[in-house]
């Protein structure tokens, strides 16, 4: 809503304070309506701070929706996107959707103040797996550690891309586990906006997937051969 004309945001002023907008050279239109609208954080940050936009601003009530932080949603979330892709006819090795959704699920996490918690255990605690020293009822506490958790990290748009730029890479029609990881750290060294700080601690979470993965392929005793990035 926020990239919309001035224009527009004007005649949703008009529209909450009086019920009614002006359209052309039409007569006043009356209107009793909800008006739900989105944007993304940026744009909404650059919104509050301009001192023009106070009238407005008193008459929206804003909620947060963070990106998703439970695994196997978000593979869900790949799935549904890949449906609606030139990817649908594609074959997607097992285990390739899984990695790209722990790297961008952990992205999303902040590192809990709990004695032994680390962002793995809390990534397996949100996703209903059992974990070492907790329970299941730990999660509401992790949850009210951070009001503000999920509202950055990886978004699923980044991830279908490099999907993409992996399946170009390799010039096949199926896609493993490895291109996926291969894909995510090519796309960080040409992502030009982020910090080397937040590059480093990107390629981290791509190094805990890759673990993750090997551990997961170990235990149902059919673990490929797992080679280092380059």
């Amino acid at each position: 809503m926020l990239k919309c004309d001035e224009k527009f945001l004007w005649n949703l002023l008009s529209l909450s304070q009086e019920g009614n907008f002006k359209a052309g050279r039409f007569a006043l239109i009356y209107a009793d309506e909800l008006i739900v609208a989105h944007t993304n954080e940026n744009e909404y940050k650059s919104f509050i701070s301009n001192k023009k936009n106070e009238a407005l601003q008193s008459r929206i009530i804003v909620m947060k929706i963070p990106y998703n932080v439970k695994v196997s949603d978000e593979v869900k979330i790949y799935e549904k996107l890949i449906k609606q892709s030139d990817l649908r006819d594609i074959h997607i090795a097992p285990h390739s959707l899984r990695v790209a959704s722990i790297f961008s699920t952990l992205s999303r996490l902040k590192e809990s103040k709990k004695q032994g918690m680390d962002l793995l255990k809390k990534l397996k605690l949100y996703d209903g797996e059992d974990v070492e020293g907790f329970k299941q009822k730990d999660v509401t506490e992790l949850h009210n550690e951070f009001s503000d958790e999920g509202m950055s990290g990886v978004d699923p748009r980044y991830v279908i891309n490099r999907l993409s730029s992996a399946l170009i890479r390799t010039s096949t029609k199926c896609i493993n586990p490895l291109d996926v990881l291969r894909g995510l750290k090519d796309g960080l060294d040409q992502h030009a906006s982020i910090t080397k700080e937040e590059k480093e601690r990107l390629l981290n979470f791509i190094s805990m997937a890759r673990k993750d993965m090997s551990a997961t392929l170990a235990m149902k005793r059919t673990s490929p051969s797992i080679y280092p990035l380059k």
